[in-house]
């Protein structure tokens, strides 16, 4: 990998880590997509976070 990547996969794990969303969910498959189309680490984090919420809201939904 390159080392604009690996400073892209750093970039948005920072991100995802200060908007409170868990580092531990990121896939990194989806980064790598997201890098390759030129979207922004904060567009990617976004995206990672607002997947992660909609997943617990379904959880929490189907045990209500």
């Amino acid at each position: 990998m390159s080392r604009k990547f690996e400073d892209y996969k750093a970039d948005v794990t920072f991100d995802v880590w200060m908007s409170g969303g868990n580092v531990d969910s990121i896939d990194m498959d989806m980064v790598r997509d997201y890098y390759y189309s030129g979207y922004y680490p904060e567009e990617t984090a976004n995206s990672i976070c607002q997947r992660t919420r909609s997943e617990y809201k379904y959880y929490d939904e189907q045990y209500e």
